[in-house]
């Protein structure tokens, strides 16, 4: 009987529940939330941009399914609440604008990275020239909370983004594929991008407890904007692969301008695959990165187009069994602010970089690469400079020292370094005191190639932790400023 009661007792509390449940189905709906609902084609031929803006706005968390359709879109698309996006493909189709009226001049090789200078270009009217700012600032799928409030979630999963057909389209620091900016969670499987364009392939800025899975990064190219010299190896390499100038836009009251208009800059880096700035708790698992590179007349080569890159006060950072080709620098480490700080590379295979393969610089603490591999890099396999603090190699195999491929050739563009690990001090006047401490080196390999001069290059007055290092193929194995 006592049984029975309890069992007629909860009975009630069951229905309540069942009741309870189906009525929030029923408010949810019972179909999924599709993007072809808030009228959006899928065809990659109509312009979905209003419905997927209607379709986004509308979603207030709740997952979007694209059903595996292509959709083609223009300009910014905006998510500023929790944000889930399922099998989706977007094509940025932003319109031309043609820069040639407002680029005119010839500029003069720039040394100062922080210097815009006049290269005789008109000013433009106060008010931007219309279509100017969606050719520059396009964000394709901007995902962040409006100011002041809350961070968000964030989940993508089979979405891909080809940001057109445009190499001179974007500015470096404001345009991207994909921005996810101030969240509190973000998750990503098999996420891709590629196309043409400045800025990033991919940004997390603000962002923290961040996992990403099978992200793929490929065939991402830039070229100067219409009017400024094209690019030609041989030009560039007589200017310098790092001083040659080129137009970036600066709106009045930046960097000391007083109008709008294109200015004289020295090259940086025009393009960053995968850009992660003053986040937290990152693991990237099997990222891939094919390709970051810039238009020359030769064919596309990896110059000024970084792979990975983490900067400003990051910490907690593991990039699991990363595929790095063909980019500037394959991944990209410098830290500001309070820093970098426990950073663990594993299982990296990274080929053909122009610059470097992994370089690490200014505050960043306790950085670890292990069991990698590092082929053809043209100033170094591994750079460490500024005061980084307790570095950690391991097991870390580096080939082909000095050469890179530019084009359809294999070059040596450097006459500096050629080493397999270097180790400097800070790269300016005011750092060139502050130099790596307690670095270690433990079973770390490289074979030459032919163009290496030195196995282990150290610059600074520090020795080394611990020195375990095998070289051949290069004219010296290892050289300190204490033994020179």
């Amino acid at each position: 009987m006592r049984n029975s009661t309890r069992a007629w007792v909860a009975l009630p509390v069951l229905l309540g529940a069942f009741f309870f449940t189906s009525m929030c189905v029923r408010a949810d709906g019972p179909e999924p939330l599709t993007l072809s609902s808030f009228g959006a084609a899928g065809d990659d031929a109509t312009d979905d941009t209003t419905a997927l803006q209607r379709a986004f706005s509308a979603a207030k968390g709740r997952c979007l399914d694209g059903e595996g359709r292509k959709y083609r879109v223009r300009g910014t698309l905006r998510a500023s609440e929790d944000f889930c996006l399922v099998n989706t493909r977007l094509r940025q189709d932003v319109a031309k604008f043609d820069t040639r009226q407002w680029i005119r001049g010839t500029c003069p090789v720039e040394r100062d990275p922080a210097r815009a200078i006049s290269c005789g270009d008109p000013a433009m009217p106060g008010d931007l020239p219309r279509g100017l700012s969606e050719y520059l600032f396009t964000r394709t799928l901007l995902i962040r909370p409006e100011a002041a409030h809350p961070p968000i979630s964030v989940t993508l999963r089979k979405v891909a983004i080809d940001r057109g057909d445009d190499p001179a389209s974007g500015a470096r620091s404001d345009a991207a594929g994909i921005w996810i900016g101030n969240a509190r969670k973000v998750e990503l499987d098999d996420v891709e991008v590629t196309g043409a364009g400045k800025g990033f392939g991919l940004m997390l800025v603000d962002a923290a407890n961040v996992t990403v899975r099978r992200l793929w990064l490929h065939d991402l190219t830039w070229a100067p904007y219409a009017g400024d010299a094209p690019l030609a190896i041989d030009r560039v390499r007589a200017q310098g692969w790092n001083t040659a100038p080129i137009r970036e836009f600066r709106e009045a009251g930046r960097q000391g301008v007083s109008a709008n208009g294109f200015h004289g800059m020295r090259v940086q880096e025009q393009l960053t695959c995968l850009m992660i700035v003053n986040s937290h708790t990152v693991l990237l698992d099997r990222p891939r990165v094919d390709g970051c590179r810039a238009r020359f007349a030769e064919g596309d080569i990896p110059w000024q187009a970084d792979g990975i890159a983490v900067g400003q006060s990051s910490s907690h950072i593991r990039i699991m069994r990363p595929v790095v080709n063909d980019t500037w620098e394959g991944i990209d480490v410098v830290g500001g602010g309070s820093g970098v700080s426990d950073l663990l590379i594993t299982g990296a295979q990274i080929t053909n970089s122009f610059g470097y393969g992994v370089k690490w610089g200014y505050s960043l603490q306790d950085p670890t690469l292990v069991d990698s591999a590092i082929s053809q890099s043209g100033l170094a396999g591994v750079v460490i400079y500024g005061p980084v603090k307790r570095a950690n190699l391991s097991n870390v195999r580096i080939d082909g020292v000095g050469s890179v491929r530019l084009g359809r050739s294999l070059q040596r563009p450097w006459q500096q370094e050629r080493a397999g690990v270097l180790v400097e001090p800070g790269s300016s006047a005011a750092t060139r005191e502050l130099h790596p401490a307690m670095v270690s080196l433990s079973k770390v390999t490289v074979e030459g190639g032919g163009n290496c001069r030195f196995g282990l290059l150290n610059l600074t007055p520090e020795r080394l932790f611990r020195d375990d290092i095998k070289a051949s193929g290069c004219e010296h194995a290892r050289q300190d400023t204490l033994t020179r």
